[in-house]
């Protein structure tokens, strides 16, 4: 029995003395709003492992707290915290919202240590969806210009109601930091927690040994939490595809597990099923399809040409279809997409609509740009920000 408590106090000595000799407990990213259906997941991140809370503060002072325990107990192993909250608690009148994470001390078979607390500043979630006048931000193709596409953002000096992230913030996904500065510390940077962001997955969140948390943690409206689902806001209805890598599935590096032409074969199922009966779109004023990859591209000498065409052994598989299946049918007045690093419009005689890449980096630490799209009286307009300090708006011509 003597022995037994000399352990337990050792324990707790040795506790304590750990707990005052611990790195700094600080929020890294402060929290963003990601669409998820009828709730917004909000995404923050801590300097170590600690637990999750969103406390929601209505007019009346009334507080509602939010973790992220699913089975009894929330995640406090993980530098990376998402709790999701119901939009309309969010959207109502003088609401407002803080996230707070408690520091993980230590962690035993029989319960925890918890340290100290830090809480974020509150942020009031903007609600408005106009009829007319959209407008959005797009940020993909980090992977390395985390600095630029800073640089790039702090240049936008017009009003915008969504941030759309794009894809391909790293090359691949080994760490929490692979996260942290390249998307959520730029997401933030653009959304202020007060907006939301709309997530449509590049090639390059499947690389990486923590390629697979991409998905848990940034989820999609689709009903099914797939990479494909539709979206809208005020006067806008998106489409949003997910095309896979960008090399065929027999690629020796895959080692036979990839299965995107699968995945390609059900998503197709569900564009031709499920939205394209529904005719969904024809209740919005403006109709457009979000993807990482595009279904057009423009060479050097900006001949253009169709991804598949071009790329038939590589990543083309199902693509031809895609692109006839929107021209006939939804016949979205844009495509806005990424992957190529370019901001330009680029056409096909055979399609009905224009393709916007909406830039990415140049050299990774040489240059960054990125693309603010506008929807307005029927029109549609790019502003291209640079790191540079350059900026350039460009009309968009519908295709004839």
């Amino acid at each position: 029995m003597r022995m037994l408590l000399i352990s337990l106090l050792l324990a707790g000595y040795c506790s304590a003395q750990t707990a005052t000799n611990l790195p700094p407990f600080e929020l890294t990213s402060q929290p963003i709003l990601v669409e998820n259906k009828a709730c917004y997941r909000i995404i923050w991140s801590t300097t170590q492992f600690g637990s999750a809370k969103v406390v929601v503060t209505q007019k009346d002072g009334s507080k509602k707290a939010f973790s992220d325990a699913i089975d009894g107990v929330g995640d406090f192993q993980t530098r990376l915290h998402h709790v999701d909250v119901p939009k309309a608690l969010l959207e109502t009148e003088g609401a407002s919202y803080c996230v707070s994470s408690r520091r993980t001390i230590d962690t035993s078979r029989y319960g925890y240590q918890m340290g100290e607390e830090i809480v974020s500043a509150p942020h009031t979630v903007k609600a408005e969806r106009p009829d007319d006048n959209i407008a959005f931000v797009v940020i993909s193709d980090v992977q390395g210009g985390a600095k630029l596409a800073s640089q790039a953002l702090a240049r936008i000096d017009e009003p915008y109601n969504f941030v759309l992230l794009l894809g391909d913030y790293s090359n691949d996904y080994n760490s929490a930091d692979d996260y942290i500065e390249p998307l959520l510390s730029l997401a933030y940077q653009a959304s202020k927690g007060t907006i939301p962001c709309l997530y449509v997955s590049g090639n390059h969140e499947i690389k990486g040994t923590w390629s697979r948390l991409t998905n848990q943690l940034f989820p999609t409206p689709s009903p099914d939490n797939q990479r494909y689902f539709t979206y809208s806001f005020g006067p806008l209805f998106i489409t949003a595809l997910f095309f896979g890598d960008d090399h065929s599935d027999d690629m020796p590096r895959y080692s036979g597990l990839s299965e995107f032409d699968a995945y390609k074969d059900r998503e197709y199922d569900w564009l031709m099923n499920d939205v394209l009966p529904k005719q969904e779109w024809k209740k919005f004023r403006y109709n457009m399809v979000a993807c990482h990859i595009p279904l057009i591209r423009a060479d050097n000498d900006l001949t253009v040409t169709h991804f598949c065409k071009e790329c038939n052994k590589s990543h083309g598989y199902k693509l031809p279809e895609f692109a006839q299946a929107l021209n006939e049918t939804i016949k979205p007045q844009l495509m806005v997409s990424a992957h190529t690093h370019q901001a330009q419009v680029v056409r096909d005689p055979s399609l009905s609509f224009p393709n916007l890449q909406t830039g990415g980096h140049l050299g990774r630490t040489k240059f960054y740009h990125t693309s603010l799209v506008r929807f307005v009286n029927g029109t549609i307009s790019y502003t291209v920000y640079d790191s540079t300090g350059k900026k350039t708006t460009y009309p968009i011509v519908p295709s004839k």
